[in-house]
C-alpha cells in the first residue's frame, strides 16, 4: 500500500506545481499580458519587475521567465535553502525557514528597495507561495532580531496556528500585512498566489505583503498573551506593540486604503486542487475515495485519532482511500525532532499498536506538500502493518518517542520516512488513509 500511498501523494504534488499552474495564470499575446483576471497593455509600463517570495519561488520564477523572458527589467528571488533553480533573469537568494537569518534580512531590505523606487509606469509582477512570512524577514529597526527570533521559536512551539503567527509577524514587520504594497504605490502590482492556509485567506498567505490586513497591533499582543508568553517576550516587542495599540505607530493598511488601490490579487492553486488530483489517481488505482470535508488543523495527535475512526466508517467499501488536507499543530513539550506530520503518523502508529488487530488492514500517510515536514529533510512519514511489525520485533516503544516529541528519530530507525526532497510547491498537508 505504500507504493500506492506515494503514487497519489505525487498525483496531489503534480497538480499544484508553479510549472502548471503560472503558464494557466499568466499569457502574453503580443503587447497584451493576461494575469488571471487581469489584463495589462505592456505599452503603458516602462519598467517590469518580477519578485517572488517563499518555499515554490524559484519554480514561480522559473514558469514566470520563460513566459516573460526579456521583458523583465529586473527583481529578485526569494526562496529556502536547497529550493533554489537555474534562473536565467532574476538573482535569486536563499534564506532560512521556519525561523529568519541574515539573508532573509538583506533580501527583505532589497525588496524593499524595489518596491520604493517603482515608478507610476511600472508593473510589479509578485508571485506568493508559502514560507513568505519566514522568508522574508522584514524586521522593524525598533525590534532587535534576537528578540524576534526568541519569540519566532516559541510560537512555534506553543501550538499556534499560521492565523495568529503571522498577526505578530506582521506587526513587526515593513512588508507584510500590504506594506509592500504601500511602499510600491503608485506602481501597477499583480500578486499570483499559491496557498498554504486553511481557507486561502489572502491576508494570511505569506502574511499578505499585497493586501488589505484584517489583523491590528491588538490581534497580536493578544495572541503573545493567549499562549502565556508575554512574560518571555523581549521588551522591544511589547514596547513595539504597545505603541502601534496606542497609535504612535501606524497601522497596516486596512480595507480601502488608497495606496492598495493598484494591487490587484489572484489565487492560482491550493490544497483543494492538489486533493481533487490526488482522488483521480486513488480513483484510478481501484479506490473508493473520499475527500474529508473537515479539515486537517488542531493538534495533530487528535488528528490522528479523527483519521483512524472516520476511516472506518467505510468498512463496506473496499479498497477504501480516505484524503484530508490542512495543517495541524504541535504543541512541544519535548526535547526531540520533528514535523507536525511525522507527529501525526506517529499518533498514528501508537494507536494501531494499541488497539490490536482493528487496523492491520490500514494505511496512514501524513506529508507535507513542500517536502520538508519541521526542520527536517522528510516530507512524512507512513504508519501500517509493516511499521508495526517492525516495532514488535525490535520490541520498540513508539510511545516514548511520542511523548519526547521525537517522531523524526522513530521514523528514521524504523525506515517509515517519507522523503521526497524539495517539491517546488507549498499547499499546507495531506492525510492519506488507505484500506484494503
Amino acid at each position: 500500500m505504500r507504493t500506492d500511498a506515494r503514487l497519489i501523494y505525487d498525483a496531489a504534488i503534480a497538480a499544484v506545481q508553479p510549472g502548471y499552474l503560472i503558464p494557466k495564470y499568466l499569457r502574453i499575446e503580443g503587447n497584451i499580458l493576461t494575469a488571471g483576471h487581469y489584463v495589462f497593455d505592456l505599452r503603458q509600463y516602462n519598467v517590469i519587475t518580477v519578485i517572488t517570495v517563499g518555499k515554490a519561488a524559484a519554480a514561480m520564477a522559473f514558469a514566470a521567465e520563460t513566459i516573460l523572458e526579456k521583458r523583465i527589467n529586473k527583481g529578485l528571488v526569494l526562496t529556502k535553502y536547497e529550493h533554489s533553480l537555474p534562473l536565467r533573469y532574476l538573482p535569486c537568494i536563499e534564506a532560512g525557514h521556519p525561523v529568519p537569518d541574515g539573508n532573509g534580512i538583506a533580501a527583505a531590505k532589497r525588496i524593499a528597495e524595489l518596491a520604493e523606487h517603482a515608478g507610476e509606469n511600472e508593473l510589479i509582477i509578485f508571485l506568493l507561495s508559502g514560507g513568505a512570512s519566514a522568508l522574508m524577514a522584514d524586521l522593524v529597526r525598533e525590534v532587535p532580531v534576537i528578540e524576534f527570533e526568541a519569540l519566532t521559536k516559541q510560537l512555534l512551539k506553543s501550538g499556534a496556528d499560521i492565523t495568529e503567527m503571522n498577526a505578530v509577524r506582521k506587526h513587526l514587520s515593513f512588508l507584510k500585512g500590504g506594506q509592500l504594497a504601500r511602499l510600491a504605490w503608485p506602481a501597477s502590482i499583480i500578486s499570483l498566489v499559491l496557498s498554504d492556509v486553511p481557507g486561502d485567506l489572502p491576508d494570511t498567505i505569506g502574511s499578505g505583503p499585497t493586501v488589505a490586513d484584517s489583523t491590528g497591533f491588538a490581534d497580536a499582543l493578544q495572541v503573545i498573551e493567549k499562549y502565556n508568553l508575554k512574560t518571555s517576550t523581549g521588551n522591544a516587542i511589547l514596547q513595539y506593540l504597545e505603541n502601534g495599540i496606542k497609535g504612535i505607530i501606524p497601522e497596516t493598511p486596512k480595507p480601502g486604503n488608497d495606496q492598495l488601490s493598484r494591487a490587484m490579487y489572484e489565487l492560482i492553486g491550493n490544497n483543494r486542487i492538489a486533493l481533487e488530483a490526488a482522488k483521480t489517481k486513488a480513483v484510478s488505482l481501484g479506490y473508493h475515495t473520499v475527500i474529508s470535508e473537515i479539515p486537517l488543523e488542531g493538534e495533530a495527535r487528535m488528528q490522528a485519532t479523527e483519521l483512524l475512526r472516520s476511516s472506518t466508517n467505510y468498512e463496506d467499501a473496499r479498497p477504501f482511500c480516505l484524503l484530508a488536507g490542512g495543517e495541524t499543530t504541535v504543541t512541544v513539550k519535548g526535547s526531540g525532532k520533528g514535523g507536525r506530520n511525522q507527529e501525526l503518523a506517529l499518533a498514528a502508529t501508537v494507536q494501531m499498536l494499541q488497539s490490536g488487530n482493528e487496523f492491520n488492514d490500514t494505511l496512514l500517510l501524513a506529508a507535507a506538500s513542500d517536502g520538508t515536514d519541521g526542520p527536517t529533510d522528510a516530507a512524512g512519514a507512513f504508519a501500517d502493518k509493516e511499521l508495526i511489525r517492525f516495532i514488535n520485533d525490535q520490541q520498540l516503544d513508539p510511545l516514548e518517542f511520542l511523548n519526547d516529541n521525537n517522531a523524526y528519530e522513530f521514523f528514521r530507525m524504523t525506515d517509515a520516512h517519507l522523503i521526497t526532497g524539495a517539491t517546488q510547491t507549498n499547499v499546507m498537508d495531506f492525510a492519506i488513509v488507505l484500506k484494503h
